[in-house]
């Protein structure tokens, strides 16, 4: 069953994304990761959806939206009270307390919406992917780099079978 991670840029992207970004599904549908904070995913939140679903592959759509994002950042971790905390936890009281732990990443500039070969995607936005793929212990199988349908990156054909 793949992930599907989703990225949006609300006009007052929280800077706080652990208490917008929670894994949504439907009953026989596939989980949806959304992403409410436009530089962060949340990489505990997605560890947890992988666990309890069963993931086998992420379907990571609107890379596009990150261009001329100067610096992207993954939430890895939070910190509460001086200790960090790398898996998601539930409880309200500690997440609206806690900060989040960030990996940095650089941007880039380059326009992707015309790209249609995961080797074509610029240096960075293949090094924040792979790093996303690393941390969830989960492979990108399909890269979204606009709305239309061929504007999809099929990154490891063996998702299509």
């Amino acid at each position: 069953m793949p992930l599907i991670i989703t990225a949006y840029l609300p006009t007052n992207a929280s800077n706080h994304p652990t208490l917008l970004c929670l894994p949504v599904v439907a009953p026989n549908s596939f989980p949806i990761f959304c992403i409410f904070s436009p530089t962060a995913p949340v990489i505990s939140v997605g560890k947890y959806a992988v666990m309890v679903n069963g993931i086998d592959s992420i379907a990571l759509t609107k890379l596009d939206v990150f261009t001329t994002v100067d610096k992207l950042k993954i939430c890895v971790a939070y910190k509460h009270k001086g200790n960090v905390i790398k898996n998601f936890t539930t409880n309200m009281k500690i997440l609206q307390n806690c900060q989040p732990v960030y990996e940095e990443f650089d941007g880039w500039w380059d326009d992707i919406t015309k790209v249609r070969s995961y080797d074509k995607l610029p240096n960075n936005a293949k090094k924040y992917l792979r790093r996303i793929e690393e941390l969830l212990k989960v492979p990108i199988s399909i890269v979204s780099v606009g709305p239309k349908r061929e504007q999809t990156i099929v990154a490891r054909q063996e998702f299509l079978l």
